[in-house]
């Protein structure tokens, strides 16, 4: 027996709500894992964990930590190590601020930082995509 289209786009809806529920504890995982490879100095590994923390925040209903870990990519792309450690420890504290369960979504005191966030980029001569 096959399933419809329909039956099966239901079905597929269900399992990406299933991980969507499970998602804060990985994430949460993932940004401790970025905040050691910072500690290292392995930025490659840190521009890794980004890059993923953006496509699954995204995915998984967390938009200001997709965007503040696309524009940190961005930052580590384009500067890496010639980046002043204080602007990568703000981009962690914020993903930390970010990660809390009631800033889930967009919400007035995630955007707020997102905006600094963003100043922060220009400041640094990167246009934030």
């Amino acid at each position: 027996m096959t399933m419809s289209r329909t039956e099966a786009i239901g079905k597929a809806e269900k399992v990406l709500e299933a991980i969507k529920t499970d998602y804060p504890p990985h994430m949460l995982r993932t940004i401790a894992e970025m905040d050691n490879a910072f500690e290292t100095r392995n930025y490659d590994q840190l521009t890794f964990l980004s890059h993923e923390l953006k496509g699954e925040a995204g995915t998984f209903g967390w938009p200001l930590i997709s965007q503040a870990a696309g524009w940190l990519r961005q930052l580590l792309e384009n500067r890496g190590a010639e980046l002043d450690d204080e602007i990568y420890k703000i981009f962690l504290d914020s993903l930390h601020q970010l990660s809390a369960p009631d800033l889930a979504g967009e919400n007035e005191a995630g955007v707020c930082l997102i905006k600094q966030l963003y100043a922060l980029c220009e400041s640094q001569e990167i246009r934030p995509s």
